[in-house]
């Protein structure tokens, strides 16, 4: 089985080379140092500095992607110090993932397109909360896990181009588990797997691979399970987060304080409860409802609506 999965995503890597080529190039530039975020930030003030984080994201991408076609040099990027500081090398990072994803997977049916879209705005909306959840809940490195939140969807982004059609369609905005369970019966493998497959080939570093396939593995994974106290803690919130992230984009939550208990993610929080339970996260229901939280997550949601609704139908 590992054999056929394996042939069928070189399958769709062979028809999407272009894009995935450019998505590995793009991923090994995204592991930059300060010099390059630096001036990288002057691009797209405006955009961040607005709130704009969609526009950010592309305008980030862009400048990445003419540095590595060879199509503008350092020297003629402004730099804009006060946004460095303002913001901080994990979150431009986080934001240039975003714009690759986004850039990797396209589809020419309206329908897979929908749901790559779907994807990339959950996915958004997820590393923005993990952010703000991670800062409130003191955990470090928030910026970091919010980056690991984005690359979960890597595997999401590639099954629904790999399922049949209307399964794919089917499914899109089903449960973790009840996708799972599709992934796993026509493509032999979930979704979790085929991000490993994924950053394997962009050449990630081993140690963020494993972090991030952790994630989507709360799904069957209770927090003793985890290397460390502090790595469960923070695999518990980047879940927490990318669920709640699907949800927000699917309209199923309006805001996250709708998220009072675990209860109402189903089955997909069945083993969450043993992450919430740990010192940094036992507070972290209560911080879903604070209020400068939800009015960013609805600005957020805003700018995403008023994104799809400039789209040509």
């Amino acid at each position: 089985m590992d054999r056929e999965y394996h042939r069928k995503l070189d399958h769709h890597y062979q028809c999407h080379r272009r894009d995935w080529q450019r998505s590995r190039e793009l991923f090994r530039r995204c592991q930059f140092g300060h010099d390059v975020a630096a001036a990288i930030f002057g691009i797209v003030a405006a955009d961040l500095l607005q709130g704009d984080h969609i526009g950010a994201a592309h305008g980030f991408g862009a400048v990445l992607a003419a540095l590595a076609l060879g199509l503008a040099a350092w020297a003629d990027l402004a730099v804009a110090g006060f946004v460095a500081a303002y913001l901080g090398l994990n979150a431009v990072r986080g934001i240039c993932v975003q714009y690759m994803l986004d850039e990797s997977f396209k589809s020419d049916s309206p329908e897979i397109q929908k749901i790559f879209d779907g994807i990339w705005k959950a996915s958004a909306l997820a590393s923005d909360l993990c952010f703000r959840l991670g800062q409130k809940l003191r955990l470090p490195d928030p910026g970091v896990l919010s980056t690991h939140v984005v690359l979960s969807y890597v595997g999401h982004l590639a099954a629904a181009a790999l399922l049949p059609k209307d399964v794919a369609v089917a499914t899109a905005e089903a449960g973790l588990l009840e996708r799972a369970q599709a992934e796993q019966q026509h493509l032999g493998v979930a979704a979790c797997e085929l991000a490993r497959l994924l950053m394997q080939s962009w050449e990630l570093p081993s140690e963020l691979i494993e972090r991030v396939s952790a994630i989507d593995s709360v799904l069957v994974s209770p927090s003793h399970v985890a290397d460390t106290p502090l790595q469960a803690e923070q695999t518990g919130l980047s879940y927490l987060s990318a669920r709640a992230g699907e949800w927000l984009a699917q309209g199923r939550l309006n805001l996250p304080s709708d998220i009072t208990d675990l209860n109402i993610l189903g089955q997909d929080g069945f083993y969450l409860g043993s992450y919430m339970h740990l010192p940094h996260l036992q507070h972290g229901l209560k911080a879903l409802q604070a209020p400068e939280l939800n009015v960013a997550v609805e600005r957020m949601l805003q700018a995403l609506r008023g994104e799809a609704a400039g789209q040509p139908t």
